[in-house]
């Protein structure tokens, strides 16, 4: 009796979080523990991954062991194995040449000259085989839950049997939980080290995993060049909040991190969709979105993303629940990573984080002042300013006001006057935190902006006046004052 009831009581706490991937095993898993009379009633978050299996790797072998060889070298080229087994280390090169002569071998253009090296090849090339038919199998799987809507509908059914699950987390990263966690799970990276383990087979299992988005490359002359492949799963951006909601969720925190978001084609924006899209998250307090990383700004190589329905898509997150015509209010931002609605925020948002956006001078400030009148949470992370400069918006941040325990951040901030200055003055300004011990870890942006000091930096930084005096907290500066008066009257 003791032990059942420490279960039923245990049963909330067990498992607060919950992954999925899009797979067929993955999907049963989480179906059966949204069935499990006690660990549901504790599942609080769900975090549904993206990656994918690349379709144009399925029906040629040889394209298969070519990306694969490029993967796994280009990994080796950028990082090393710091840290890890030498022995793992000699491993990977040795399945990298193999993987190598196999892809040229495809080709015809090579063929193997030594014996050991003729053993070792036959070795991987039939182990490779094997891993091209469970990748086409799981490629398979994965587009039938995907245009049979099962894979969205299922997931819709089980959080709708989770009584206290109110957040949702889609990415396209392995289980990360942002796309700041420097972590990789995939076994490919991270071999097991443990004596008597098979380092080979933990390559191959490696290729099980999916691809993560923005993660995947196809190489030249020994250099990564261009993204292979997108990946298909995107529309699950818009139909799962769509399907969460007609499933009688209604959740409080939706957080999106998106890594590999190079064209957005994919993403469904007919106005009926968009509208039962806003409709579903009606409901959310907190939004977190993470766009793709600017990697092609300044590239000759890459094409810089052209971002036509991710706006549209956004707007409908953020925009008041009466739905407008979207080129009413939408402004695209020529060759910019993503353009947000200026004027759209919805007055009930407690917290809302962007990480890797870009904006114009005139539409940040438009965007700032459209935010609620008083804010618990903004993050700006990531963000680059095409035109004007930082200086401006921060004092149209400092107008805005923040609750007791309310939170600003401002981080790896680019673009604007920064261009000008020294990477010194740039650490200083944008990263230093001044008097810790008072103020904690927060720059002097956020200080300012947060009215915890008096003088702009970056107004006192063009002027040439940086000083203490100028940071001096207003708090500091109305007691020097009242003490003046003090003498005065005394006198």
């Amino acid at each position: 009796m003791t032990c059942r009831r420490f279960c039923q009581l245990s049963g909330n706490f067990l498992v607060p979080r919950v992954n999925v991937d899009f797979g067929k095993s993955s999907l049963e898993r989480f179906v059966e523990i949204s069935r499990h009379p006690f660990i549901r009633k504790g599942v609080c978050d769900v975090v549904v991954s993206l990656t994918y299996f690349c379709s144009n790797l399925c029906d040629d072998f040889g394209r298969f062991a070519r990306f694969y060889h490029a993967y796994l070298t280009s990994h080796i080229q950028r990082k090393g194995y710091k840290g890890i087994n030498r022995s793992v280390c000699w491993e990977a090169e040795k399945v990298a040449d193999s993987w190598h002569r196999i892809s040229r071998a495809e080709r015809g253009v090579f063929k193997s000259h030594s014996r050991w090296d003729f053993e070792e090849d036959a070795v991987h090339r039939t182990l490779l085989k094997e891993a091209h038919a469970e990748y086409k199998r799981l490629a398979a799987e994965q587009e039938h839950l995907l245009q049979s809507g099962e894979f969205v509908q299922r997931i819709a059914a089980a959080m709708a049997r989770m009584p206290r699950v109110t957040t949702l987390d889609i990415t396209d990263q392995r289980y990360r939980p942002g796309p700041f966690d420097s972590n990789n799970t995939n076994p490919l990276w991270n071999p097991p080290v443990r004596p008597g383990v098979d380092v080979r087979d933990a390559y191959y299992r490696g290729m099980s995993v999916g691809m993560e988005g923005g993660q995947t490359w196809t190489m030249k002359d020994g250099r990564v060049v261009q993204m292979y492949q997108q990946s298909h799963l995107y529309p699950v951006l818009v139909h799962l909040p769509i399907a969460i909601h007609r499933a009688g969720v209604f959740l409080k925190d939706l957080n999106i991190y998106i890594n590999g978001l190079q064209r957005d084609e994919i993403l469904e924006t007919d106005p009926g969709t968009l509208q039962a899209l806003n409709s579903a998250v009606q409901s959310v307090k907190t939004i977190c979105f993470a766009g793709s990383p600017v990697i092609n700004r300044n590239s000759d190589v890459l094409p810089r993303p052209e971002f036509k329905a991710l706006p549209a898509y956004l707007a409908q997150l953020l925009k008041n629940p009466i739905f407008r015509n979207q080129n009413d209010h939408l402004v695209k931002l020529p060759g910019s990573v993503l353009s947000l609605p200026s004027n759209l925020c919805r007055q009930s948002l407690d917290s809302l984080s962007l990480c890797r956006v870009e904006f114009r001078l005139a539409e940040l400030i438009a965007f700032i002042s459209s935010l609620p009148s008083l804010i618990s949470c903004l993050r700006l992370l990531e963000i680059h300013l095409l035109d004007g400069t930082w200086e401006e918006v921060l004092d149209h941040l400092r107008m805005k006001k923040f609750t007791d325990d309310g939170v600003l951040r401002l981080a790896d901030l680019t673009g604007g006057e920064q261009s000008t200055m020294t990477p010194e003055d740039r650490f200083s300004l944008f990263f230093s935190s001044g008097d810790r011990d008072d103020v904690g870890e927060i720059n002097f942006l956020e200080q300012y902006c947060l009215r915890l000091k008096k003088t702009n930096p970056l107004r006192a930084f063009r002027e040439g006046s940086c000083n203490e005096d100028d940071f001096m907290e207003e708090d500091e500066e109305d007691e020097e004052d009242e003490e003046d008066e003090e003498v005065k009257d005394n006198e």
